[in-house]
């Protein structure tokens, strides 16, 4: 068993980038080369900041929303930027904030600029109103405006009716 005592005394620093690097060092802070790991893990902070240097938000603009039947609906939005997350998200308030489109509402990747694509699928109530609410996030975390579409109404809903016959009156 090794005397603990006489071991080197060892520091291990780490260095994560929320890029495609991560970075790990072990220096003795007895030794010669301690300034130096200093130095490279400074560095090393910079160039790991420097991989995440975006700090403009996403622009959204020309927010639609459509009825799609009694309980669904389709929407577009334009973004200019080509990567992160698109949040949105259908209710009957004509204003939401980010926070609350981004933890009720659906989402997709964003892979191109301009226009993006949605749709809410067997959720919505028929013949109410409702707004589509847009946020994008970037891969950099950066939070875009927060657009809204005009109001829309879904349709009646399509549910068979059954006609009910009693003593030869129809109700």
């Amino acid at each position: 068993m090794a005397d603990l005592d006489t071991e080197p005394k060892r520091w291990n620093m780490m260095q994560v980038a929320t890029g495609p690097s991560a970075f790990s060092h072990v220096i003795d802070p007895t030794a010669s080369d301690f300034n130096n790991a200093i130095e490279r893990t400074a560095f090393l902070n910079v160039y790991g900041s420097l991989l995440n240097s975006d700090s403009t938000p996403p622009v959204l603009s020309s927010p639609t929303g459509t009825a799609v039947g009694s309980d669904s609906a389709s929407g577009t939005v334009s973004t200019d930027e080509d990567n992160g997350t698109l949040y949105y998200y259908a209710s009957q308030n004509p204003t939401e904030t980010a926070a609350v489109i981004r933890a009720g509402g659906d989402t997709q990747a964003v892979t191109t600029t301009g226009q993006q694509n949605v749709s809410v699928t067997g959720t919505l109530l028929p013949t109410t109103t409702y707004y589509l609410h847009y946020v994008h996030v970037d891969t950099a975390l950066n939070e875009s405006n927060v657009v809204v579409s005009t109001s829309f109404t879904t349709s009646e809903g399509t549910g068979k009716r059954k006609l009910i016959m009693i003593s030869g009156t129809q109700f």
